[in-house]
C-alpha cells in the first residue's frame, strides 16, 4: 500500500552512490510498505461487538502504529535528504492529540499494572501552532519514564492553562523520584550513570529536553513531598498561539484535518498559511506518493491533491485513492483536485479519476476558499459511499435531519431565522463547553444537566446520532457510571463538532 517512485534506467554497478541511494528508495519503501498494511488491518477490524478492554487495547494499538509511522516517515526523511513538513507553521488539534496518547498509555499502563489518567482543563485551546511530533516526542518519554518506575501505581497527565496562557503539561507518577545527585544532571546525555538510569533519568529525558527546545518550552522535573515524581513542560503563549486575521468572512474550520498534496514549496506555504488561519490541521505531502503513504495511516476530513505531481500524478492518485476508499482500507472523505487546467476535457478526465470537486488555482480569497471546503466537506457527509468488505452502498447522513430543520426555520420565518441559528449554535458551544468542564472535573451532576439541555437542542434539529448519545450518557450519569462517561464523552464531543461544523454552513432558509 506504499507506492514505489518510478525508476529510470539500471543503476551501473560502478556507481556506488547512485546503488546506496536506490538501496535506500527500496528499504523505505518496504517499511512504509509494512507500516501501511499494519494500519489498514487495524482499520478493518469491527470493534462495535467487542468488549471495552479489547477495544481499549486496539485503540490504543491504532495510536501507537499511527505515532510509529510518523516517527519512521521522520527518519526515511532524515536519511534520504527529504524536506521536513513539520517544520512548517501548522495548527495542532491538541484534544484529538491528547485523546490519542490517552489511549496509547492506557493501553501501555494496563500492561505493566499501571493506571493511567489525562485529565484537561476546559480553558485549554482546541487548537494550537505546535510541532505535533516534538510535543509527541516530549510527552512520551515522560509519562514512559513514569509508568517505567510508577511500579503498580498511577500516573496523571494534567493539561492546563496557567497564567500569561501559559500552557502547561503535567506528568506525575507515585514511583521512589529521583535522587538528589540525578536531579542535578537529569537532562546531561553525557553525565549519565548506571543510578539515574535505574531512576528514570536516561536517555529519554535528553531526547525530552531537546525537543522542549524545538517547542521553545520549559522543562523541570521535581519530586514531590508526598512521593513520586513531576515534570513540567511550560509552552509560553507565543509559542502555542500564533495570531491570525482571517478578514472578513473566512469560516472557522477548526474541527477539520486536511491532506495537501502539492509539490510547489509557494503553494504549499500560500495553503497551509491559509489553512492554519482558519484553524484547520493540515499535512502535506510533495507528490502522489507521498500523499497516497499519508492515506494509508492516517485519518483526514478532506484532502487537497495538486494535478500536476512527481513520481505520481494527481489523476492516478485520485484513481487509487477511490479505488482503497472502496475497498475499506482508506478513510472515506472528500478528494478535492487543485489545478491551473480548468477546461472542459480537463475537468471531465478529473471527475473521471474520482474528484468530488475541484478547486482553480492560483487560489486567491481565503474566504472562498474555506467556504468551498466546507461546502464539500458537508456534501460528502450526505453522499452515498461504499461500505467496506465489498458490502452494497450504505447512506451515510448528514448529522442532522434536512426537512426537520426546515421546518423549525419556517416556523421561526424570514427574519427570525438567522436569530433562531445563532441561538442555537450558541446554545451548542455552551454545552460542548460545559461537557468539557465536566469531563475534566469528573463532575457526573454537570454532564447530566448539559446532556439534557443536548438531548432537547437535538432532538430540535433531528440530530439522531447526537440525540440518542447524549440520551445514553444523561443515563450513565444518573446512575453515577462515572467509567462509561468517562469512556463515552469523547465520543459525544465528537459528535457534538461534527453537527455544529453543518450546522454553520447551513444558510437561514435551510440547505
Amino acid at each position: 500500500m506504499s507506492y514505489p517512485p518510478e525508476t529510470g534506467s539500471e543503476i551501473s554497478d560502478t556507481d556506488g552512490s547512485d546503488a546506496l541511494e536506490r538501496e535506500i528508495e527500496l528499504l523505505s519503501h518496504d517499511i512504509r510498505s509494512a507500516v501501511s498494511d499494519v494500519i489498514g488491518g487495524l482499520r478493518l477490524i469491527e470493534t462495535q461487538d467487542l468488549d471495552a478492554a479489547l477495544r481499549s487495547q486496539i485503540g490504543g494499538i491504532h495510536a501507537s502504529s499511527e505515532v510509529l509511522a510518523r516517527l519512521i516517515e521522520d527518519a526515511l526523511m532524515f536519511v534520504s535528504g527529504g524536506k521536513h513538513h513539520h517544520l512548517l507553521a501548522s495548527n495542532l488539534h491538541l484534544r484529538r492529540f491528547l485523546r490519542d496518547m490517552e489511549k496509547r498509555w492506557t493501553m501501555r499502563g494496563n500492561l505493566q499494572g499501571v493506571t493511567f489518567t489525562l485529565d484537561v482543563a476546559p480553558d485549554v485551546p482546541d487548537v494550537v501552532q505546535l510541532d505535533r511530533l516534538a510535543l509527541e516526542r516530549v510527552l512520551a518519554n515522560l509519562i514512559g519514564n513514569a509508568v517505567k518506575h510508577a511500579g503498580e501505581s498511577n500516573v496523571r497527565l494534567s493539561v492546563t492553562l496557567a497564567e500569561a496562557e501559559v500552557l502547561r503539561f503535567s506528568v506525575t507518577d507515585e514511583g521512589p523520584g529521583f535522587s538528589d545527585a540525578a536531579l542535578t544532571r537529569l537532562f546531561s546525555l553525557n553525565a549519565r550513570s548506571s543510578e539515574d538510569e535505574a531512576t528514570g533519568g536516561g536517555l529519554g529525558l535528553h531526547i525530552s529536553k531537546q525537543n522542549a527546545d524545538t517547542l521553545g518550552a520549559k522543562l523541570s522535573i521535581t519530586n514531590l513531598a508526598s512521593g513520586g515524581a513531576e515534570a513540567i513542560l511550560e509552552v509560553p503563549y507565543q509559542a502555542w498561539h500564533a495570531a491570525s486575521d482571517t478578514g472578513g468572512g473566512a469560516p472557522d474550520l477548526s474541527a477539520y484535518r486536511i491532506l495537501v498534496a502539492e509539490d510547489n514549496d509557494t503553494s504549499q506555504l500560500l495553503v497551509s498559511q491559509m489553512l492554519a488561519t482558519m484553524g484547520a490541521e493540515c499535512e502535506l505531502a510533495s507528490d502522489g506518493v507521498e500523499a497516497l503513504n499519508w492515506m494509508s495511516r492516517e485519518r483526514f476530513d478532506l484532502a487537497l491533491i495538486d494535478i500536476e505531481m512527481p513520481r505520481l500524478g494527481g489523476l492516478d492518485v485520485l484513481r487509487a485513492a477511490r479505488n482503497r476508499q472502496r475497498s475499506g482500507i482508506y478513510p472515506s472523505m472528500p478528494l478535492i483536485a487543485m489545478t491551473t487546467y480548468v477546461l472542459r476535457s480537463n475537468r471531465d478526465a478529473i471527475y473521471a479519476a474520482g474528484a468530488d470537486g475541484l478547486l482553480a488555482k492560483p487560489l486567491v480569497s481565503i474566504e472562498s476558499f474555506g467556504h468551498a471546503l466546507l461546502h464539500y466537506i458537508a456534501a460528502h457527509a450526505s453522499a452515498p459511499v461504499i461500505a467496506a468488505k465489498g458490502a452494497e452502498a450504505r447512506q451515510e447522513a448528514l448529522p442532522y435531519d434536512r426537512e426537520t430543520l426546515r421546518n423549525l426555520l419556517r416556523i421561526a420565518g424570514q427574519e427570525g431565522a438567522p436569530e433562531l441559528m445563532d441561538r442555537l449554535q450558541s446554545d451548542l458551544a455552551m454545552v460542548s463547553r460545559g461537557m468539557r468542564a465536566a469531563q475534566a472535573s469528573g463532575d457526573l451532576a454537570e454532564t447530566r444537566n448539559h446532556t439534557h439541555i443536548l438531548i432537547s437542542l437535538s432532538s430540535a434539529v433531528g440530530a439522531g446520532k447526537v440525540h440518542k448519545a447524549a440520551q445514553a450518557l444523561n443515563t450513565a450519569a444518573r446512575q453515577g457510571n462515572a467509567d462509561v462517561v468517562a469512556r463515552d464523552t469523547p465520543d459525544l464531543l465528537d459528535a457534538l463538532d461534527r453537527l455544529r461544523a453543518a450546522l454553520a454552513v447551513v444558510p437561514p432558509q435551510g440547505d
